[in-house]
């Protein structure tokens, strides 16, 4: 049900687990904010450099109370907060849809999930902001949330792709959205990648890949102009590969923007990557 980037270890801490997001912090090149199981960690990652030891600050401890749940995707929305979903291992309704604030104030959004395989924000579409959200215990239909442009509360809700009615193998998962308002949806297991227009709901093109498993999806290159699809580790090992289509751009990646100060006042560790 849920989608590792990788795994990562500590020495001496507790600080250990699935790598489920990461993210970058506004004003620091240094610094990124990772989803480790349960936890949500400031970390230094220079990435020019490979290094041994990481330092490590807990943020927060998501559902520590919830047998089960973990953290399973994450991505930072217009206003510069993060936002993430979690999953339940054991497929039951107690995941949710939450964010974290400039001062790492936590907010619930979406309740009664079972595992939040995808969430992304569309800033301007043609009428207000959206958030598109799947859930794997809705049959992995895309849900669109009103979003507020200043206060960052999801709103209303209406499913605008019904992925059951496809007829067709494997099933949503990371996906992304372009600057025509387009959805581009990564089919897990289904060896295909499709854009979608969420206004009309439909299927508006096909691109099929020799890979079973593409996982997620995110738009690079300099202008954002290349769509990269993301094939999960497996037994040959994980990889990447890109796609350009004429006339599509994506949304350059947002930063989170983090009240420092309330940081220092949190734990500290020192974070060993898995050998």
């Amino acid at each position: 049900m849920g989608e590792d980037l990788g795994k990562i270890r500590c020495r001496g801490s507790k600080a250990a687990g699935h790598l489920s997001f990461a993210v970058p912090v506004e004003g620091y090149d240094d610094k990124f904010v990772v989803g480790l199981d349960k936890q949500i960690l400031l970390i230094d990652w220079n990435t020019y450099e490979s290094k041994s030891i990481y330092q490590w600050i807990i943020l927060n401890i998501i559902d520590a109370s919830i047998p089960g749940n973990r953290l399973n995707y994450g991505t930072v929305d217009p206003l510069g907060k993060l936002v993430f979903g979690t999953m339940n291992t054991n497929g039951l309704r107690l995941a949710n849809v939450s964010s974290l604030n400039y001062d790492l104030e936590l907010t619930t959004h979406i309740k009664n999930i079972v595992s939040t395989v995808g969430i992304v924000f569309d800033p301007r579409p043609p009428r207000r902001p959206k958030v598109y959200v799947i859930d794997s215990g809705k049959n992995y239909d895309i849900e669109a949330y009103s979003y507020h442009r200043t206060s960052g509360i999801f709103g209303s809700s209406n499913v605008v792709f019904n992925w059951a009615q496809q007829g067709r193998i494997g099933h949503p998962r990371r996906l992304t959205v372009d600057k025509n308002s387009h959805l581009w949806v990564p089919i897990y297991e289904g060896r295909t990648i499709i854009q979608v227009d969420p206004a009309s709901e439909n299927v508006l093109h096909f691109f099929f890949t020799s890979e079973e498993r593409v996982g997620a999806c995110v738009f690079g290159g300099y202008r954002h102009e290349r769509y990269h699809g993301i094939i999960p580790e497996n037994d040959r090992g994980g990889s990447i590969f890109a796609l350009k289509v004429p006339g599509v751009q994506g949304w350059p990646p947002k930063k989170y923007k983090m009240n420092m100060q309330e940081v220092w006042r949190r734990p500290q560790g020192t974070l060993f990557p898995r050998p």
